[in-house]
């Protein structure tokens, strides 16, 4: 059974940016969680790369650069108590799963314990980005802390998650999302296959998808 935690509907004039639900993922139950609702204010907008957004958030044009990863223009980026140190050109030659999630979010606690035993068989080869719904930074630190692996990598609330936000779609918590790397989405959701526990048989199929 698929469960996911619906966040929390717009005010009516501004549903109209979003895809109604039963478009989404596909069939399954989820079971809500009331979201904060400064976060969830967020319309979808049309696909684009996401280092072109990184570079908006930045107030600079984006730039045409030949062989970079899109995560290179993130100047946010952390991981575990300080800045990340990422080899960029490693990454290229790795699967990169982004993980929407919260601390609030019963489901993701549910579901996390499960990413990870994936993330400790396959690591060699996977990349995790955190994208955090928690309410605040505190909430955000705490869960990172208590909850994620430290070798995730993540971006602090604000904007950049805001924007990406805004280019992928979501529909409930958590989501698993795998992109090339320039940050076209290539899997809209990978939880029920992560769920599925084939680890190596899911990431031969994602490698595959990714030209690997």
């Amino acid at each position: 059974m698929l469960r996911h935690c619906l966040l929390r509907p717009l005010p009516i004039h501004r549903r109209l940016a979003f895809v109604p639900f039963s478009t989404g993922i596909g069939a399954g139950h989820f079971s809500p969680c009331a979201a904060p609702a400064a976060q969830n204010a967020v319309p979808t907008a049309p696909m684009a790369t996401t280092a072109a957004l990184a570079a908006a958030a930045d107030g600079d044009p984006p730039k045409k650069q030949k062989h970079q990863h899109f995560l290179a223009s993130l100047s946010e980026l952390k991981q575990g108590q300080g800045d990340a140190v990422v080899d960029f050109e490693a990454l290229d030659k790795k699967v990169l799963l982004l993980y929407f999630s919260a601390g609030w979010c019963h489901t993701c606690r549910d579901f996390t314990p499960k990413f990870k035993e994936f993330y400790n068989q396959t690591k060699n080869d996977v990349t995790v980005l955190w994208l955090s719904r928690d309410k605040s930074k505190e909430e955000q630190q705490e869960y990172y802390a208590k909850s994620l692996d430290p070798t995730w990598l993540y971006v602090p609330l604000g904007k950049t998650v805001r924007d990406f936000l805004r280019m992928y779609k979501l529909y409930g918590l958590p989501s698993v999302k795998m992109v090339d790397r320039e940050g076209n989405l290539v899997e809209e959701e990978l939880k029920k296959d992560i769920e599925a526990g084939n680890a190596e048989e899911l990431l031969q199929k994602c490698k595959k998808q990714l030209g690997l």
